[in-house]
């Protein structure tokens, strides 16, 4: 996602939901409006199906879904419930992703640059008040950066744990493209305050971290490579997770 010529991060280009994935979008919204109206407040769609070049059988539905205040107990329930039989139901979608934040963390002066970029730039209001449109358009910055990603050691070590616990090898094969995503996208917290570039596309964050670290590209490409297929064993892929992780947390604080 590169700047425009003002400088600013551009949006994405929506130009309406693909018409294969038109009828699963629909009776998500409507389950969540039906069933939880009141936890509700709006719900968005980004990654490959707000863009326009998702395929079919093979894509994730990723929605972002903003609630009026933290869910009970039965309503988390309702909500995967929700999920679950969608994702189920419509085998159009590989997975279905709920990435849920509370509407008071997006209105908070914290929440500028992790919630407010991520609203404005990356989703499209699908049902419910648009919270973007409170937010100007934002200009590249390592602020944005480690708003959303400044979490990667937490999140990747999380999924260490899930990929070491889990004994299902579709279940690995998931887990490991969805953490080489991740620790792909966090790369860019290594980014200088003056850059004016805006990496978008996973090969683009790699080519950057190379560019400027080029002793990390064996490990950069391997994970590169991990987002779209498995290449060694999960005990390989951990240790060199492990490895890349203290690589990424010794390069940041030098910036």
């Amino acid at each position: 996602m590169v700047a425009n010529a003002d400088g600013f991060i551009e949006t994405i280009a929506f130009s309406g939901i693909q018409h294969e994935f038109e009828i699963v979008v629909e009776d998500v919204c409507y389950l969540l409006h039906q069933q939880l109206s009141n936890l509700i407040h709006s719900i968005y769609i980004y990654g490959s199906v707000a863009e326009g070049c998702a395929v079919p059988y093979q894509s994730d539905l990723d929605l972002s879904i903003i609630l009026t205040r933290l869910p009970l107990a039965q309503e988390t329930n309702i909500l995967e419930d929700i999920r679950k039989n969608m994702e189920c139901a419509f085998p159009i979608v590989s997975k279905i992703d709920f990435d849920m934040g509370i509407l008071s963390e997006i209105e908070a002066p914290e929440g500028q640059y992790s919630w407010g970029y991520w609203l404005k730039h990356h989703c499209k209001c699908l049902w419910g008040h648009d919270l973007s449109k409170n937010f100007e358009h934002f200009k590249p910055s390592r602020s944005i950066a480690l708003a959303v990603n400044g979490d990667f050691n937490i999140t990747l070590q999380n999924y260490i744990t899930r990929i070491e616990k889990n004994q299902t090898g579709e279940d690995i094969i998931r887990l490991q493209k969805e953490a080489a995503r991740k620790l792909i996208r966090s790369t860019n917290i290594l980014r200088r305050e003056n850059d004016s570039d805006w990496p978008k596309t996973l090969e683009e964050h790699a080519a950057k971290v190379i560019e400027r670290h080029p002793e990390s590209a064996i490990d950069v490409n391997y994970f590169l490579a991990g987002c779209h297929k498995t290449q060694s064993s999960s005990e390989q892929f951990v240790k060199r997770l492990k490895n890349i992780i203290k690589w990424i947390e010794k390069e940041s604080q030098k910036q």
